[in-house]
């Protein structure tokens, strides 16, 4: 053994004594030389941390390099190949390769790579490279990367100078890793040497570097998402970070060492390389894999030609750029199934035996859950199956198969993910010979969506499989292929993020987009059917072809085609946006401001129109169309789609955002109050995150017409920028709809026939009146009046879609007509009954699954040259992998009985899901395969054994839900880190597949932020514990993502079963509703008032008010004594358990909670919840209880704004008394006294409502009595610990608001808090908040709420008695003696009479189901009569002596009787007539009818037509539009009575009012206009001051000013302004004089005029 190793360290003596004896004669390259260098060339791949483990190649060759004339020879000899997974101390630097493993080339690869090269040497530029025939394309590469070192450009003219020394030269280079790219050469020192002559001989360090970004050409590959937007309206500092985000960073240096300094005299004696690919997937400036290549070529000999290398058969000439020959086969294999290119890119193995062996393995992955590896398998045997043929892949299904069936499932899954020309050919065939179900074959057919790489063969083969029997048969599937079909399309036509080895024109040339288009169109034109038609427009839509715009145009302005085609048509322009926006614009404007387009037509193109973000001129259009627009739904739309793009956080649409606002100034104010009622809007939310370049929107859009109840479409989308990829509406839901109402209202009557549960199989007749069915019925005749009918009833056949939008792709569309709602509904209800057998057969019978599948969620990956010669591909993927065993059926409760009171469900299960986060790099060479690979995963299994029970009976609603324990320990959840190097070689000349050498890469220092864990926790509460093992990281707060991909991790939560662990845990709710409870007796607020607590609720009175406090206090006292007296009430409970059942220790909670309000006036409430669970943990003896009562009272009820200023009390009070604990109880009392601050009582005195009448004065009695300013009072006696915990949140609350925060130091009580809380009545979203604590007082001005803060109001009693929950959404009508408001905010004058006029009436069939009628009692007076017919009762109302007297169907109704007929008493001479379909307030002079929405485009009477069009309103009884207002007047005269032609026939009587004239204002501005008449300041005049950044701008003439704040009135007036330099003599001179008073301009010319506001009036 000594011997051995003496003889080898001789042998290695003496070579290197031979090496340095070599002798090197030529001083620079000459002809008919020959040069042997010696080549080392190292790749590593690893985590980019030196010292440690990298799977690394090298390469160690002499190179003989011969040189004729101007061309070179090139021959590789003595090549060896080497692999390493060691350590590397310094990955830039060559490794000794004593630690390398020798890998053996076979003897053809030998062949292959000693095969010479010819090639053009001029100057130091390579060019017109000539391989041998024979040669194959890996091993051409390899050759490009030692010529590429011998690349050293010695020429540069003077364009090519950076400086004048002529050391720095910029060129255009090929390299091997790019074409024309620009080349950065710098001389960095100059060497004098002495050669073996003993003569000096000069030498050159010259450096080389490449500038990627500035090359023509680049042979990498990228493939990734393709479904994004470009944000084209990001800012210059949002686009400088995309472009900085880059996961594959390039960078390559070249150091020469040269003698001699002419392009012609010089020598490279020494090159050394260093490239280093950088990969980012996460987050850009923090790389997670290093590659690196550092090559040395060093000159090792120099002499006389001895042999002159072999001949080659030469090939055509090429470049040095790295060939991406195979990238391209690779492609042209996957997209057309080329066996041909197939054998010349896989050269690598047996694929057929590799999936094998994985489907073998995910067989013991997958026994009965999924294991955490099994995501990983799947993403492998993905790859295997893109380079298997149809034969194989045809072998390896039969194979799962033969294994078990739940493989087969996830190897069809895998093929379809695959997505290669074959996989399509064989889901096919599977689909075609029924292997799968079609529903299953949908599913598969929409996962090609996401194909990497498609082709014009696989769109045909699409094609034809859309027009086999098959998918006409199941047009569910056929759907799915179509759709999938125009995805296809759009990837091989629509240039997009990916990079293909094939350009864009090669796979789409114009010929094939116009072969695709008129295929698309020829799919349209022969759809026979409305849905077929759809599924040809959402197929184009997919496409995203420039070229449809035109047949898309056709449709959009055909006005003989259906509504919901031609919006489909508008819909499928939406991937235009980014590539013909002005086009889209110039489309779609002509329909929005056509007025004879339907309304969902007008509000669809303007979605579209927006969302191309147009400019600033195309939305000043919108602004002025919103101002002159008479459909309200078209300009609410318009308004509020405009308006939600000013929040948007999204860097893609801020610029727009700014446009949009500039545009909204154009928008008058008096339009906007118009679109409070109107239901068309668009509302999104959205949120940024600049650190991680992603943000997130939502969306949501309703459209209504002017003739629909029902929407015409609802869509919400959420839009997503993930890592600087936008994703338009990344996940989009909605319905489109047309004629739906028409059906709704033929089977609602059978819907509300069943009122209740008790209902379902007996339902009570309803009297009715045979008089007011005639009434109605003779009105209806005698006026002859015509059947309104919306335009929406005209639909021959209603219909709706739903569809489902992923990526901004349509993904599913479901089709609804009238023949299939009729069947659901007919299924639902038979005659007066719900029909329960069919529901009942389907829930006995249950649902049985066991079903395993899986999916790629996203796949990138980049393929790139190397210097070392060999390509690389990066890749990060997200496979997912789950299964789902679930046993679920139900009963309907009680069995066998006829009636239906509840339902029982059981459901048994063990879901569970593992998903893959797969960062991977890797070499791809026929030789061997090099490469790192980051493994983050995750499993999760969810033990399902649950039964619920719900029941209903007695208006007590009762479940029970049971969870039953596992019987056994069981895996909750894992999480696994592997960092892993890893070597494959191809075993032998047969090519097997070798599976890969694994090595898992340890960090050493990493180990410190890791953090072994091992316990057992939620065993106390729950009495099963959850066993927590494994290391975890734990300094996230570092936001270092190295520190969590290295190392081996892994982490599991399993579920112990002990014997303290319970069989099973119950949870039992009962809710009580609508109870007859009593109000407990108290006394709380008897002592609310204290000396503690009286200074800080005193009342700060106005100047006019008059009262003690005392008075005040003694009347709360006396209004909740009346409540001890007469404790009826009613109120709901709610009590809940939960309790575990076996186990040895009892563990049980409860919650009880009761709300109880007085029965009359609702003024009073106590609400009550209790609380109580046994002791859990440990040191806990005693049962934790938890008490809390709250009481409130509101003061007495106000019937007008007179007698609520004499009020004393009308604040409202509320105490809350609370203790919890367990072994020691905590104590706390917090009193609420919401009352009016100082200025609202003030504003609120100053009213005069003598002059309005009693339904304007109800207007503004309910607004004055909102209650602005809350006193809090808290005594506590609380434990230390609870006590720190409110003192953290007070201090949090401290730092919120910092700048508008005062703090002061004072002596309080202790154990007391106090805080007032000011709320702006007007806007409601600004709050002043003081709070006193024991040590401190804070006050906080000026805190801005992002939304309108809720009120009390003293009149929410009165509001809750006659509360509906639709009246919110009804529109208003306003009659007085000679003016009225209609139902779409028209006001116009007509002269009321005293015959009755119909003012609103159904007028939808001749069976209507109201009328109301208004006449006057005296033609002198302004009282009135009201009559409201119903089909079951009439109302007449009217006033006598200053009293409103009633009838209903003739007989006088006293008040107390009133509400036994749905009439409210709501204010002093206010009375309310509350129906289902409407309601009508009266107070003798007014009358203001409530319509409900469902009668939009049916009602007619002098309130107008309703339905949102101001300009169609006037209506005549026989439905036809006049502008003759007297015309329009006398259809609707009800009776034949004495009528006043003169003002009938008086033309001064009717006419438009107009809206500035007429405005309501709200109760704040009226009583801002009482105090401003009261005490009004002068008005003064004053010339105005622009100054702007470089200029100081004047106005001629001055205008009204307010000497105090702001004007309560103004209007807009246009001045004319003279500007001046800023820094200009004039400039000064006229800031001075103005101040002193006006200055004359007369002899300057006008700069620009502007509006501005000039005063009218002034506030006190």
């Amino acid at each position: 053994m000594r011997l051995a190793l003496v003889a080898a360290l001789c042998g290695i003596a003496l070579a290197a004594t031979y090496s340095s004896n070599q002798r090197i004669d030529a001083k620079w390259f000459s002809a008919d030389k020959e040069f042997i260098y010696g080549w080392e060339s190292q790749l590593s791949s690893g985590l980019p941390i030196e010292g440690t483990q990298h799977a690394t190649q090298r390469i160690s060759s002499k190179i003989h390099l011969q040189i004729r004339d101007r061309f070179a020879s090139l021959q590789l000899r003595k090549f060896n190949l080497f692999a390493s997974q060691e350590t590397l101390r310094t990955p830039s630097r060559l490794a000794p390769t004593t630690s390398f493993e020798p890998i053996e080339p076979s003897k053809e690869q030998e062949e292959f790579l000693s095969l010479p090269v010819r090639f053009r040497y001029e100057s130091g530029r390579v060019s017109e490279l000539e391989f041998d025939s024979s040669d194959p394309t890996w091993s051409r590469n390899i050759k490009r990367a030692a010529i590429n070192m011998l690349q050293v450009n010695m020429e540069s003219n003077s364009e090519s100078r950076i400086d004048e020394t002529e050391k720095n030269y910029r060129v255009k280079e090929t390299t091997l890793e790019g074409q024309d790219c620009e080349v950065v050469y710098a001389k960095v020192e100059e060497l004098k040497k002495w050669n073996d002559e003993q003569t000096e001989q000069e030498e050159t360090v010259v450096s080389k570097t490449i500038d990627f970004n500035k090359c023509t050409t680049r042979p990498d590959v990228f493939y990734t998402f393709r479904m994004n937007d470009e944000c084209r309206e990001c800012d210059d500092h949002v686009n400088k970070r995309y472009n900085e985000i880059q996961p594959y960073q390039p960078s390559t240096m070249m150091r020469f060492r040269l003698s001699g300094s002419s392009p012609s005299r010089f020598l490279i004696r020494e090159v050394e390389l260093q490239s280093t690919y950088v990969f980012s997937p996460i987050d850009d400036k923090q790389p997670i894999i290093n590659n690196e290549v550092v090559a040395k070529l060093t000159l090792l000999e120099s002499g006389e030609i001895k042999s002159t290398l072999p001949t080659i058969s030469p090939s055509s000439k090429t470049t040095l750029m790295h060939s991406n020959k195979i990238a391209k086969a690779r492609e042209q294999w996957e997209m057309n199934g080329d066996e041909k290119a197939l054998r010349e890119h896989k050269t690598d193995g047996d694929y057929e035996e590799a999936a094998k062996k994985t489907i073998d393995e995910l067989k013991k992955l997958m026994k009965e859950n999924v294991e955490v590896e099994s995501s990983h398998m799947f993403s492998r045997l993905i790859s295997i199956l893109r380079r298997s043929t149809y034969t194989q892949i045809e072998a390896i299904h039969r194979y799962s198969n033969q294994v078990e069936e739940s493989l087969a499932t996830i190897c069809v899954d895998a093929i379809a993910e695959a997505g290669t020309k074959v996989c399509v050919d064989y889901l096919v065939k599977l689909a075609v010979n029924e292997e799968v179900t079609p529903i299953r074959a949908a599913f598969l057919f929409k996962s090609l969506s996401a194909m990497r790489l498609p082709s014009e063969t696989i769109i045909m083969v699409l094609d034809r499989f859309a027009k086999d029997s098959v998918c006409e048969n199941n047009p569910i599937l056929k759907q799915s292929v179509r759709l999938t079909q125009g995805a296809l399309i759009n990837a091989l036509c629509v240039p997009n993020k990916s990079k293909w080895a094939h350009s864009r024109e090669e796979v789409c040339p114009r010929e094939l987009k116009e072969k695709m288009v008129e295929m698309l169109n020829s799919m349209y034109n022969k759809a026979s059917n409305r849905y077929e038609k759809t599924l040809a427009l959402k197929t184009i839509a997919n496409s995203g072809l420039e070229m449809n715009i035109i047949f898309l145009e056709k449709i959009i302005y055909d006005k003989t085609e259906e509504n919901t085609v031609r919006m489909q048509a508008m819909d499928a322009l939406r991937l235009l946006r980014t590539q013909i926006p002005r086009r889209l614009v110039k489309t779609l404007m002509p329909i929005y401001k056509s007025r004879s387009q339907p309304t969902e037509i007008r509000i669809t193109a303007l979605f579209h129109l927006l969302h191309t973000m147009p400019e600033r001129m195309v939305l000043e259009q919108v602004a002025d169309q919103i101002n002159n627009e008479r459909n309200g739904q078209v300009a609410a739309y318009s308004y509020r789609m405009l308006k939600s793009f000013l929040y948007t956080e999204n860097p893609c649409e801020k610029e727009f955002a700014e446009r949009c606002k500039i545009a909204l100034r154009l928008v008058r104010e008096e339009v906007k109050n118009r679109f409070e009622k109107l239901s068309s809007s668009y509302t999104q939310a959205s949120i940024y995150s600049e650190m991680l370049l992603s943000s997130g929107s939502i969306e949501l859009s309703t459209v209504f017409s002017n003739d629909s109840v029902l929407p015409k479409e609802l869509m919400a989308s959420m839009d997503a920028l993930l890592a600087g990829y936008w994703n338009k509406n990344f996940l989009q839901v909605g319905i489109t709809q047309q004629g739906l109402d028409r059906v709704l209202r033929e089977n609602m009557p059978k819907v509300e026939s069943i009122r209740s549960i008790d209902d379902v199989i007996t339902r009570g007749k309803r009297s009715f009146f045979e008089q007011p069915k005639q009434l109605l019925q003779g009105l209806f005749n005698k006026l002859s009046i015509v059947t309104r009918r919306r335009s929406d009833d005209s639909e021959k056949d209603p219909h709706a879609t739903i569809y489902i939008r992923y990526r901004n792709m349509d993904y599913a569309l479901i089709p609804l007509d009238e023949q299939i709602i009729s069947k659901v509904m007919q299924n639902v209800i038979s005659g007066d009954k719900l029909n329960l057998e069919q529901l009942e057969q389907i829930l006995v019978r249950g649902t049985k699954l066991n079903v395993k599948t899986a999916s790629m969620i996203y796949e990138v990956t980049r393929i790139f040259p190397t210097t070392f010669g060999i390509t690389m591909m990066v890749s990060t993927k997200m496979p997912v992998v789950s299964s789902i065993q679930l046993n679920a059926k139900a009963d309907l409760l009680p069995k066998g009985e006829s009636s239906l009171n509840g339902i029982r469900a059981e459901i048994i299960g063990e879901p569970s899901v593992t998903i893959t986060h797969l960062c991977q790099s890797m070499t791809l060479s026929p030789i061997v395969h090099t490469g790192i690979k980051l493994q983050n995963s995750i499993l999760a299994v969810l033990p399902i054994d649950v039964t619920i029970q719900a029941e209903y009976r007695n208006k007590e609603f009762t479940m029970e839900t049971i969870f039953k324990s596992p019987r056994e320990e069981k895996l909750l959840f894992k999480a696994l880190t592997r960092p892993v190097t890893y070597i494959r070689k191809v075993i032998g000349e047969s090519r097997r597949y070798a599976e890969p050498t694994e090595k898992i890469i340890y960090v050493p220092r990493f180990d410190k932020m890791n953090k072994e864990v091992d316990f057992v926790f939620g065993e106390e509460m729950t009495g099963m514990g959850f066993h927590l093992t494994g290391n975890v990281y734990t300094k996230f707060d570092n936001y270092q993502i190295l520190p969590i991909v290295a190392n081996e991790k892994q982490m599991e939560i399993r579920a112990l079963i002990t014997d303290e662990t319970p069989r099973e845990y119950k949870i039992q709710s009962v809710v009580r509703l609508f109870e007859d409870l009593s109000l407990p007796t108290t006394s709380v607020f008897d002592s609310f008032f204290n000396e503690e607590n009286r200074r800080h609720f005193a009342v700060e009175k106005d100047s006019t008010e008059s009262f003690e406090e005392s008075e005040r206090e003694e009347l709360v006292k006396k209004n909740s004594r009346k409540f001890n007296q007469e404790p009826k009430g009613t109120g709901h409970s709610c009590k809940i358990t939960i309790e575990s059942i076996g186990g040895r220790k009892e563990r049980k909670a409860e919650l009880s909670a009761k709300a109880v309000c007085d029965k009359d006036s609702l003024r009073m409430c106590h609400f009550s919840v209790e609380a109580r669970r046994s002791p859990l943990f440990k040191g806990e003896r005693d049962t934790c209880k938890a008490h809390l009562n709250a009481y409130t009272l509101f003061p007495e009820e106000a019937s007008s704004l007179k007698e609520l200023k004499e009020q004393k009390h009308r604040e409202f009070h509320s105490v809350i008394q609370g203790n919890f604990g367990c072994e020691k109880t905590n104590e706390f009392t917090v009193k609420v006294q919401a009352e009016q601050n100082k200025e609202m009582r003030k504003w609120i005195n100053y009213v005069d409502t003598s002059r309005n009448a009693e339904v304007d004065n109800f207007k503004l009695l309910k607004e004055a009595g909102y209650l602005n300013q809350y006193k809090i009072d808290a005594e506590y006696n609380i434990d230390r610990s609870y006590e720190k915990v409110i003192t953290h949140g007070y201090r949090l609350l401290r730092s919120w608001n910092w700048w508008n925060t005062d703090l002061e130091i004072v002596s309080n009580s202790n154990n007391r808090v106090s805080a007032l809380v000011e709320i702006e009545p007007e806007n409601r979203r600004y709050v002043n908040l003081t709070i006193n604590t024991p040590e401190t007082k804070m006050s906080m001005r000026s805190m801005r709420c992002p939304f309108k803060l809720p009120l009390l109001n003293v009149f929410h009693p009165v509001e809750m008695r006659s509360y509906k929950t639709h009246e919110y959404t009804r529109s208003a009508c306003e009659i007085r003696s000679t003016k009225i408001r209609t139902f779409d905010e028209v006001l116009y004058k007509t002269p009321l009479t005293t015959c009755y006029t119909v003012v609103a009436k159904d007028c939808s069939h001749e069976q209507p189901s109201f009328s109301v009628l208004v006449k006057k009692i005296r033609e002198s007076g302004e009282e009135k009569m009201l009559k409201v017919i119903t089909k079951e009762k009439v109302v007449e109302m009217w006033m006598e002596k200053e009293e409103l007297m009633c009838e209903v169907n003739g007989k006088k109704i006293k008040e107390e009787s009133l509400s036994k007929h749905d009439i409210v008493k709501l204010a002093d001479r206010v009375y309310k007539i509350e129906l289902e379909e409407l309601s009508v307030r009266f107070d003798g002079r007014v009358v203001r009818v409530e319509l409900s929405q469902q009668f939009k485009g049916v009602q007619c009477g002098l309130c107008g037509h309703y339905d949102d069009d101001r300009e169609n309103e006037f209506r005549r009884a026989d439905n036809e539009h006049t502008e003759d207002l007297e015309e329009f007047h006398r259809s609707y005269l009800a009776e034949e009575c004495k009528v006043e032609e003169e003002k009938i026939k008086e033309k001064k009587n009717y006419g438009r009012v107009e809206e500035s004239s007429s405005e309501e204002l709200s109760v704040f501005e009226e009583i801002d206009l009482a105090i401003a008449i009261s005490d009004n300041d002068e008005l003064i005049e004053r010339q105005q001051v622009i100054e702007y950044a470089h200029r100081t701008c004047f106005s001629r003439t001055a205008i009204k000013e307010c000497p105090r704040g702001e004007p309560f009135r103004s209007e807009k007036v246009n001045l004319r302004f003279v500007c001046f330099p800023r820094e200009s003599k004039e400039a000064l001179q006229f800031i001075r004089e103005i101040r002193r008073g006006p200055i004359s301009l007369e002899s300057f010319q006008d700069s620009f005029v502007q509006g501005v506001k000039s005063a009218i009036q002034c506030r006190a």
